[in-house]
């Protein structure tokens, strides 16, 4: 729950693998249904034999780079409900459609099981221990972020970051480390509420100059010191604590909350060969300021949480609706979705995609003038191309990333890596 509330208040507030690569090729396409032919996004990309690779965008698309040395390898496609489809590299080329096939256990009824939904929960959270790493391990991965505001881009950037974990179970800080930065440069200034802040901007100038004899006033924050906000939303730290399970602020996962939902069996599905059970979860009403639904997936031979989708609306404190209304300001409840994945590996699991958005409408009326609207989008996609379980090396304090400090000034790329080189989503 700290992320949404951390996403609605960068609104709210803002309102007012170490890897050279020889010779590479571009392979790409499209994932489809096989029998709907319908695109199927985010599906998981990895080479067979070397734990790297990347994700399908929201439209089915992907593009991985590959090596000579993977011609002879194969590449798995992998998503919740289908069957697992491996096809040999060197046969693939640009623009292939890969058709998905729906798994046989796709079931179309619930499997009745000897226990309710919460006991399966349970079992996973005592599980936790025994399917998450303890030891240190290292990523690379893909971050990026989108700002808009009615559907116009006020920001889009791209990284690549590289993390280090010293105990996932642990309440010990993660590392990150910023190999790669850029953005979108023709991106549009935002327009909500922009001639009151410049006006607000010219009245603080003239106040301080005397202050400053004759100069500009200086930035209510040191530029050296000050995160660019609609470049920096916190960075991966921020989105990377919603994905720890061992550390999750979940009500619907907290045991003591349990009453605060209801929960159900959803049809079972399969990953990777594996049985899922899915729980579908749904606030009775507000949990903390929001209420939410979701589904819950459970390997049934591990225990372990492999998928957790969120979606819910965001309700405004009361204590906060006088505050906006003196300024003329008010907002409509925020929706937001949360979709976190994990990948498994020697049977543990890591993290593999990170997904969240959020969407807010505010308007700001006016006595004399037209009312002012906007709808903004926020959202987020942290996707891991590469995990090294042996080895792992920790971040020099000298260079890991803050959120309080501009991204591109944080760009320490001590491996060589160029973009030619990441797996990004398009």
């Amino acid at each position: 729950m700290k992320l949404i509330r951390y996403c609605f208040l960068f609104l709210f507030f803002n309102a007012l693998a170490n890897t050279c690569i020889a010779q590479s090729r571009i392979i790409s396409g499209t994932i489809v249904d096989a029998v709907t032919k319908e695109p199927i996004p985010f599906v998981a990309i990895s080479i067979k034999n070397n734990f790297s690779g990347t994700a399908a965008n929201e439209s089915g698309f992907y593009q991985l780079n590959v090596t000579n040395e993977n011609d002879n390898d194969s590449l798995q496609f992998s998503f919740l409900g289908y069957s697992r489809k491996v096809v040999l590299i060197k046969s693939l080329s640009t623009n292939d459609s890969i058709f998905l096939d729906r798994n046989d256990f796709q079931l179309s009824e619930i499997v009745v099981r000897p226990n309710p939904p919460t006991f399966y929960i349970k079992e996973a959270l005592k599980s936790v221990k025994k399917n998450y790493p303890k030891t240190p391990f290292e990523t690379q991965a893909y971050f990026r972020q989108i700002f808009k505001e009615n559907n116009s881009y006020i920001t889009c950037n791209e990284s690549v970051f590289k993390s280090y974990y010293p105990n996932f179970q642990d309440t010990v800080k993660n590392q990150h480390q910023l190999l790669l930065y850029r953005k979108i440069d023709d991106v549009k200034k935002l327009a909500f509420m922009q001639e009151e802040r410049d006006k607000r901007n010219k009245k603080y100038e003239k106040k301080n100059a005397k202050k400053n004899e004759g100069k500009p006033a200086p930035s209510l924050i040191p530029e050296d010191e000050k995160a660019d906000i609609y470049d920096n939303f916190g960075g991966p730290e921020n989105v990377l604590r919603s994905s720890n399970i061992t550390k999750n602020d979940n009500s619907f996962l907290d045991s003591t909350q349990f009453n605060d939902y209801e929960y159900s069996f959803a049809p079972s599905t399969t990953f990777e060969n594996r049985e899922l059970i899915v729980i579908d979860f749904k606030s009775k009403g507000k949990v903390d300021n929001v209420k939410s639904a979701g589904k819950i997936y459970i390997d049934a031979s591990s225990d372990a949480f492999v998928k957790v989708e969120q979606n819910g609306v965001f309700y405004l404190p009361f204590l906060y609706k006088p505050i906006l209304a003196v300024y003329g300001l008010s907002i409509g409840k925020p929706a937001y979705s949360i979709t976190i994945e994990y990948q498994e590996q020697d049977n543990l699991w890591y993290p593999k995609q990170i997904h969240y958005s959020i969407n807010a409408e505010l308007e700001k009326s006016h006595w004399f003038e037209p009312d002012e609207h906007a709808t903004f989008n926020v959202e987020s996609l942290f996707l891991v191309n590469a995990i090294k379980t042996k080895g792992a090396t920790s971040v020099p304090e000298a260079k890991r990333f803050t959120a309080r400090k501009k991204m591109e000034l944080q760009v320490k790329n001590d491996v060589n890596l160029n973009w030619s080189q990441v797996n990004t989503l398009k």
